[in-house]
């Protein structure tokens, strides 16, 4: 009994431990994608553009797949202007000298296209409009953030294998720990000993999984609920849909753990035993 309560709970933990790292993962790249949709593009204008291009120009970036719906925006160079007053004091500008800016449009990109080769091809692409100026974005930025989250990725699929592999460990001992107990009492009782059944240890185990995977369940189902209190900005980057398939994985790749675990360790041990 003992016995059966530590593995229950080890193997619980193991998994409560992983799924609090995958759910990390996958909320950080929920985040990353917000935050690429964040990458602002400058379109500066030329001071003598005729009507008909920078008409064209903004149906273009309207219909654009690469624009975000809703984040075209021109800021008229006047606009500009005082926003660099605002940021370097009131002699930005000095009396009777022209204002050398430019009218601008911006816009955020979409995240498929955030990468250095698409927005060179956007830049290339809208420098070819009569209207257009100059082209500017942040570049590097999405690249650097998403090169860091494949390798947290990485490191989070070596744990998670590892914290597997430490669970079947568990769920083997438990099983041989069990077999063990029960040859002794039959052989001290010197009578003819039978192993336990398959059937009997695939249903003891079944009801252990079904306990460790609502230890690991629940205590995420608490973790994420009291860091979304504290940190309400968090559930922005994960919908409640991801939330639930997310559980439901976990808790089936815990049960399907601690059986196949069973089922291969009885079988194991049948052929060590040529029975």
């Amino acid at each position: 009994m003992r016995n059966n309560i530590f593995t229950v709970i080890s193997v619980g933990f193991l998994f409560f431990v992983m799924g609090f790292l995958g759910l990390s993962l996958l909320t950080g790249h929920s985040a990353l994608d917000y935050w690429k949709e964040k990458l602002l593009v400058i379109v500066e204008l030329n001071d003598q553009f005729e009507e008909e291009s920078l008409n064209n120009l903004q149906q273009q970036l309207l219909n654009a797949t690469y624009t975000v719906p809703n984040s075209l925006n021109i800021i008229t160079k006047d606009e500009a202007a005082e926003m660099m007053r605002n940021d370097f004091g009131n002699d930005f500008l000095s009396a009777g000298i022209p204002n050398p800016l430019h009218h601008v449009y911006t816009f955020n990109v979409n995240k498929d296209y955030c990468d250095t080769t698409s927005l060179e091809k956007i830049r290339t692409e809208l420098r070819r409009n009569d209207a257009v100026y100059e082209v500017f974005y942040e570049a590097g930025l999405g690249g650097k953030v998403s090169k860091n989250m494949t390798n947290i990725l990485w490191y989070g699929l070596a744990l998670s294998i590892l914290f597997i592999f430490v669970a079947v460990v568990i769920v083997r001992q438990s099983v041989v720990i069990s077999i063990s107990s029960a040859k002794s009492v039959l052989e001290d009782n010197t009578e003819r000993w039978h192993l336990p059944t398959m059937s009997a240890f695939l249903v003891r185990n079944t009801k252990n999984s079904l306990w460790s995977g609502a230890f690991a369940v629940c205590g995420l189902i608490i973790v994420s609920f009291g860091i979304s209190s504290w940190f309400p900005e968090i559930t922005e980057f994960l919908q409640n849909a991801q939330l639930v398939v997310f559980l439901v994985i976990l808790f089936v790749t815990t049960m399907m753990t601690y059986i196949l675990t069973t089922w291969l360790t009885y079988l194991a041990i049948l052929k060590k035993l040529k029975i």
